[in-house]
């Protein structure tokens, strides 16, 4: 006999949709500061310039919105929650930065030598005096 899938419901509240937001707020959130960084060192090549402007608009808005329904939800009475679920989220923001930083300096060597570099760190330095 045929019976119908299960109420999709009960599976998305053990989600906690509380917890995916936190964690969007801080990656947006991050992707923002990495993003500011790679405009900075990309400055003088004004194509990627541009794409990483447009990237760090779409990453505010999407930070924006993270935040705002958090605040919605803190004002109404859950504020203790939403604290908690940003502490959980970074904690887990500071995890997965120590793992892609140790894969950004193994790939180091080979981006360095392959001639794949941002302007910034083809220019001489300034002589100091």
């Amino acid at each position: 006999a045929w019976t119908p899938p299960p109420d999709p419901l009960p599976v998305l509240q053990q989600f906690n949709l509380l917890s995916l937001l936190a964690y969007l707020e801080t990656q947006e959130t991050r992707a923002i500061d990495l993003l500011d960084l790679y405009r900075e060192l990309y400055a003088g090549d004004d194509e990627t310039v541009q794409i990483i402007t447009r990237n760090i608009r779409d990453e505010k808005f999407h930070a924006s919105w993270t935040r705002i329904q958090l605040e919605k939800w803190a004002t109404t009475g859950r504020a203790a929650e939403v604290l908690q679920a940003r502490r959980v989220a970074a904690g887990i923001d500071r995890r997965a930065f120590w793992i892609q930083l140790a894969g950004f300096i193994a790939a180091l060597p080979k981006l360095l030598l392959c001639g794949a570099r941002p302007p910034v760190l083809s220019r001489k330095p300034a002589c100091r005096e």
